[in-house]
C-alpha cells in the first residue's frame, strides 16, 4: 500500500515529537584530575587548635647560676681573689678550745683575744684544727712573729713518709718564706720562694694569710700585708687527681720563736679568680 505525502510528514512529525520527550543522554563526567607534584607535596592546614610555629611558645634556655655575694665583712684583697666568699667560723682566741684544737698547753696558751705559740727549737705542732677541711673552704690566719720566730702553715692529708701523703703550704726556716708541697716522700717545689712582692715579713708586724683548697685539685695560697695590700704574695696551683676529693688537716708548725695570733677565720668559697 503507498502512503501520501501527508502520512510521510505525519509519521516523521510523530518520531520527532517521541525523541523530544525521551531527550538526549547526558555526557558522562570526567574522573577527577590526579594532583600535581607541587600540590603533592603541600603540608596539611594546621588544625584550628594547633598555633602556628611563629606563635608557639619559646622554651627558655637554661640559665647558670649566678656566684654568691661575698661577706662585705672581709678584706677587699680576699673579694677580689676569691669568689662567694663567707665565714663559716670566727675563732678571736678569747681561749684555746680544746674541742676545735689540738694544741700542747706548754707551747700555746691564748687570753684577751691573742693566742702565743713558743717554739723548742724543733718543728712541732702548734696548733692543729680538729675539724678537716674539704673543697671549697679555707682558714684566713691574722698573725705577728716574735724576733727570730721560725713556722709553717700546711694543708694535709694521710702520714708523712707514706706514698700516698700529701701536704700543701709555706713555712719560714730563716728569713725568706717558701713554698712547700709534699707528694709521698718527694719535695716537689723544692723550697721556691713565695711568688709576689711581700718579699720581707718583719718581727712584730701584722700579716694576714689564707690557705685553701678547691675542687679539681686547686690549692691557693694568699699572704698580704693588711697596712698595704698591694704588698702581698699569692700562689695558685692545680695537682692530679691524687689530690683530690680528700679532706685536709690544717696545721700551725713552730721551731722557734713565738707566734702571735689575733684572729682565725674559717672561710667556704665558690671560686679562685
Amino acid at each position: 500500500m503507498k502512503l501520501s505525502k501527508l502520512s510521510w510528514v505525519g509519521i516523521f512529525l510523530g518520531m520527532f515529537l517521541i525523541m523530544t520527550a525521551c531527550g538526549t543522554p547526558e555526557a558522562e563526567a570526567p574522573p577527577p584530575a590526579e594532583p600535581t607534584a607541587a600540590e603533592a607535596t603541600q603540608p596539611a592546614a594546621l588544625e584550628p587548635s594547633q598555633p602556628p610555629a611563629s606563635e608557639a611558645t619559646p622554651v627558655p634556655a637554661e640559665q647558670t647560676p649566678g656566684v654568691s655575694s661575698s661577706d662585705p665583712s672581709l678584706p677587699a684583697i680576699v673579694t677580689e681573689n676569691l669568689a662567694g666568699v663567707t665565714i663559716l667560723r670566727s675563732e678571736p682566741f678569747d681561749q684555746l678550745d680544746s674541742n676545735i684544737w689540738e694544741f700542747d698547753p706548754a707551747l700555746a696558751t691564748a687570753s684577751n683575744g691573742n693566742a702565743s705559740i713558743t717554739g723548742n727549737k724543733s718543728w712541732t705542732v702548734g696548733l692543729r684544727l680538729r675539724r678537716a677541711l674539704v673543697e671549697g673552704q679555707a682558714v684566713m690566719l691574722t698573725y705577728q712573729m716574735g724576733k727570730g720566730t721560725n713556722f709553717g702553715i700546711q694543708l694535709s692529708n694521710g702520714t708523712p713518709g707514706t706514698p700516698e701523703y700529701r701536704s700543701y703550704g709555706f713555712y719560714r726556716p730563716q728569713a725568706v718564706i717558701l713554698s712547700r708541697v709534699f707528694q709521698g716522700e718527694l719535695d716537689i717545689r723544692l723550697d721556691a720562694p713565695l711568688k709576689g712582692d711581700l718579699k720581707v715579713q718583719r718581727f712584730n708586724t701584722t700579716y694576714q694569710v689564707i690557705l685553701g683548697v678547691h675542687a679539681n685539685g686547686h690549692f691557693y695560697l694568699l699572704m698580704w700585708d693588711p697596712a698595704d695590700p698591694t704588698q702581698f704574695n699569692r700562689t695558685h696551683d692545680v695537682f692530679d687527681e691524687t689530690w683530690m676529693g680528700k679532706e685536709w688537716t690544717y696545721t700551725i708548725e713552730i721551731h722557734d720563736g713565738t707566734l702571735l695570733l689575733d684572729e682565725a677565720l674559717e672561710l667556704q668559697f665558690e671560686g679562685i679568680y
